[in-house]
């Protein structure tokens, strides 16, 4: 089982390496996403 947790305030820089989203969270092929 694959947990990834993110702080918010973190992401908008590793969406932008993805382009999306939805690519940035179908490239970590995790189980479980939580962000906080």
């Amino acid at each position: 089982m694959k947990l990834v947790t993110y702080n918010v305030n973190g992401l908008r820089p590793r969406i932008s390496q993805h382009g999306s989203l939805r690519n940035l969270l179908s490239s970590l092929d995790a189980d479980i996403i939580c962000f906080q």
